[in-house]
């Protein structure tokens, strides 16, 4: 993350850039009265602006949320005023700044949703797959096994078998979804 020595670095070697710039405009190359500079200035092709922040002209088409005008040309103004501003991070988290890019985005989503599962355990919305099994056989279904018996000595084996294999599909069910 660039630190307030880059950001100033970056600020100079525009201001350089921009004076060369006026430099070819007074040899008559670029503009000839300092309105044509601005003019120019305010309606710069993807080649021009490149060159001037120091980039490929890729580098600048790639940018998401770079200010364009209509036209599709950049103001120099607004694009190094939104340039510096996404240099900064913001609220001191280096995430939060600097450029966009696919891996930055992949990673910034995996790491929103990695909070939002955070968030759901500690509101108790989301549980452990393993520790509700373990709970189960020995709150649920333990009981129920024990009770069982009581009833296959009562009823007799067809009884048993048919709440047996029931509590049993329940357990295998719970155990497949955890694995899914």
């Amino acid at each position: 993350m660039p630190t307030a020595t880059d950001i100033k670095k970056a600020e100079t070697k525009l201001k350089k850039q921009l004076v060369q710039l006026q430099m070819l405009a007074k040899k008559g190359q670029v503009a000839k009265t300092v309105p044509e500079l601005v003019e120019c200035m305010a309606a710069m092709p993807q080649g021009a602006l490149a060159w001037l922040f120091g980039v490929s002209s890729r580098t600048i088409r790639d940018r998401v949320g770079m200010p364009r005008n209509e036209d599709n040309t950049y103001n120099a103004q607004d694009a190094l005023a939104w340039h510096v501003t996404r240099l900064q991070p913001t609220d001191g988290d280096p995430l939060l700044g600097g450029f966009d890019s696919p891996a930055l985005e992949r990673f910034r989503e995996a790491r929103a949703d990695r909070e939002e599962l955070e968030l759901s355990v500690r509101r108790g919305q989301l549980v452990n797959l393993e520790e509700f099994n373990g709970w189960f056989d020995l709150e649920i279904a333990g009981p129920l096994r024990k009770n069982l018996q009581k009833l296959q000595r009562k009823y007799g084996n067809e009884a048993f078998e048919l709440i047996s294999n029931g509590l049993q599909q329940a357990v295998d069910r719970i155990k497949q979804r955890g694995k899914s």
